[in-house]
């Protein structure tokens, strides 16, 4: 259920392990971007503490009380226990982690709508464009170790054209035969 409760009535759970002092200014510059979208997550009195105590949301909460707000809407949950509670505060955390960012697609976003990932967080973001063939340059002028390719063919007659094109690119090889 959402319930406007004040700042000062909140209270963060004493043990969340969450360390987030470094996030609360980009929370902050994204409340005041895009507002209070995503509530804080809060028990329900008795269920199981005796006050409204932060399950979800500290960072949010600290910014808040950063830019100065005296009242926010709020989830209140009735947990079913303190483990329940402290499961969910865990939970909650560490899900996003194991999310990944589709480079191209964040790229291409950005692009589209000029959104500067870098005020994001998202440091030396740059992706070039992809195209459908890609240039192989001299790699013997970029590798500083050497390395030895070997490349299995059924047909000796592509064995030898895989050879000739890795001759053409500059790479020093040698055709083994099975």
């Amino acid at each position: 259920m959402l319930k406007k409760i004040k700042l000062k009535d909140l209270t963060p759970f004493d043990r969340n392990p969450r360390i987030n002092e470094k996030a609360v200014d980009r929370v902050l510059e994204s409340l005041k971007f895009n507002g209070y979208v995503s509530p804080i997550v809060v028990n329900e009195i008795g269920h199981p503490f005796e006050q409204h105590v932060i399950a979800a949301g500290h960072t949010r909460w600290k910014a808040l009380k950063k830019f100065g707000s005296d009242e926010v809407e709020v989830f209140v949950y009735k947990f079913e226990s303190e483990k329940h509670f402290v499961r969910y505060n865990i939970e909650d955390n560490k899900t996003s982690e194991f999310a990944q960012w589709d480079d191209q697609e964040l790229a291409n976003l950005s692009a589209e709508f000029e959104i500067d990932l870098d005020e994001m967080g998202f440091e030396d973001f740059d992706i070039e464009e992809e195209t459908e063939e890609k240039e192989i340059k001299d790699l013997s002028d970029s590798l500083e170790q050497k390395f030895e390719i070997a490349v299995e063919c059924l047909d000796e007659g592509n064995q030898e054209q895989i050879y000739s094109q890795l001759m053409e690119l500059g790479l020093t090889c040698r055709l083994l035969t099975l």
